[in-house]
């Protein structure tokens, strides 16, 4: 007898028309079910961060120096 594991959480997203009709479509030509196939994707799919910690630090140092040059200028 196999051991079945029980999904028993939930996750509700929204879709556009087009999103949705995609969405149908990829999982009709994938043969699965449309869960199987948006949980597989979802879980496979590494998503990259836009930018690293270092990059953040970065910008938000380039942000402050242009509000002071700006703070200076004003003067």
């Amino acid at each position: 007898m196999k051991n079945r594991i029980i999904k028993d959480k939930l996750i509700s997203l929204r879709l556009d028309e087009k999103e949705y009709n995609r969405v149908i479509k990829l999982a009709s030509i994938a043969n699965l079910p449309i869960s199987t196939y948006v949980r597989k994707t979802a879980i496979s799919k590494e998503i990259k961060p836009r930018f690293t910690a270092d990059e953040k630090a970065y910008f938000q140092n380039l942000s402050a120096i242009g509000n002071n040059i700006n703070q200076l200028s004003k003067y």
